[in-house]
């Protein structure tokens, strides 16, 4: 409706965007028999958390989701009455207190535990005759405007 190009594409991973401020990467490359894709995936992970290590940015990978992310901070315990210790703000709407209600799937790791993680590296990929196609956007300085146009 904007003008904004959108093209589909045969590859591992849902609905990404790639624009100015994201370093994206390729590999080409023929995997070793037999054929492991994980492993694949993993080590792109390995290699992007420790480009960002260089540049002093603490990532990790997130369970159950692919690429590369700066974890949220933890998340305080409060007490409650009778000393009941709580991982919300009892005062918060459901919406508020659980991101997954109003947003992006969080893995369980995330259900309440830190607050939004933020991801710093995509990575889909696909296969064929055990060659890599695709790769990974890595976001440096992305303008994050672009994403108000998405609708999920």
């Amino acid at each position: 409706l904007d003008g904004t190009p959108v093209i589909d594409v045969d590859r591992g991973g849902k609905i990404t965007w790639h624009g100015p401020g994201q370093l994206v990467g390729y590999p080409i490359q023929k995997l070793p028999r037999p054929v492991d894709v994980v492993a694949h995936v993993r080590r792109l992970e390995d290699a992007l958390i420790r480009t960002a290590a260089d540049f002093g940015v603490e990532t990790s990978r997130v369970e159950g989701r692919s690429g590369v992310w700066v974890l949220g901070d933890p998340v305080e315990q409060r007490q409650a009455l009778g000393g009941l210790s709580l991982d919300f703000d009892p005062r918060l709407q459901d919406e508020e207190f659980d991101p997954r209600l109003n947003g992006p799937e969080y893995a369980p790791s995330n259900a309440g535990q830190r607050r939004e993680d933020r991801k710093l590296a995509a990575i889909g990929i696909r296969v064929a005759k055990g060659v890599t196609m695709h790769g990974f956007a890595l976001n440096v300085n992305p303008d994050n405007t672009w994403f108000d146009r998405i609708v999920p």
